[in-house]
C-alpha cells in the first residue's frame, strides 16, 4: 500500500516585489521577482517534506494599449529556478524554464471585442509538477460581448 505523506514543522519566509512603471499613455513594463526559502524543524519519519516551489522566480512584461485605435497587446517572459518536488511517490527534479506569452486583442465596437492569447509560444516541453503533464503551446481566440 502506499500512502501519501507530507507533514511536518516548517518555518518559511519569502519576499515578492511587483514594479509597474508607465513609460507613456500607451506602453508600461511589469517586473515582479519572487524569493522563498524553508527550514523543515520536524517532519515524519521517512518524508521527504518539501515546498514544491522554487527559491526564485521573476517575470518581465510589456503592455501596449491603444486608448485611440482599440487595439491592445502584452508579451510577458518568466523566469522559474529549478526546484525538488516530492508528493508521495512522486518525487523528482523540476528543471528551470523560461517561458513567453503574447495576447493581441481589438475593441471593434463600444460592447464587441476579438482577442487571442497564446502561451509558451516558444512550445517548450515542460512540466510544473513531477508526475505531472507536459506543457506546450497553447493558443486561444474568442470573442467577448458586453451588456
Amino acid at each position: 500500500s502506499v500512502a501519501y505523506t507530507n507533514a511536518g514543522d516548517v518555518d518559511q519566509k519569502g519576499l515578492d516585489i511587483g514594479i509597474k512603471r508607465q513609460l507613456n499613455d500607451e506602453f508600461r513594463v511589469n517586473e515582479s521577482f519572487s524569493l522563498f526559502d524553508f527550514t523543515v524543524n520536524s517532519q515524519q519519519v521517512g518524508d521527504s517534506l518539501l515546498p514544491n516551489t522554487p527559491k526564485n522566480k521573476g517575470t518581465l512584461g510589456l503592455n501596449y494599449e491603444g486608448k485611440r485605435n482599440g487595439v491592445d497587446a502584452s508579451v510577458s517572459a518568466r523566469f522559474v529556478a529549478g526546484y525538488n518536488w516530492a508528493a508521495g511517490v512522486f518525487a523528482g527534479p523540476i528543471p528551470s524554464s523560461q517561458t513567453v506569452n503574447v495576447t493581441a486583442g481589438y475593441q471593434f465596437s463600444p460592447r464587441y471585442r476579438v482577442f487571442m492569447t497564446g502561451t509558451n509560444i516558444l512550445n517548450q516541453q515542460r512540466y510544473q509538477i513531477f508526475g505531472g503533464s507536459v506543457i506546450t503551446r497553447r493558443v486561444l481566440g474568442g470573442i467577448t460581448a458586453a451588456f
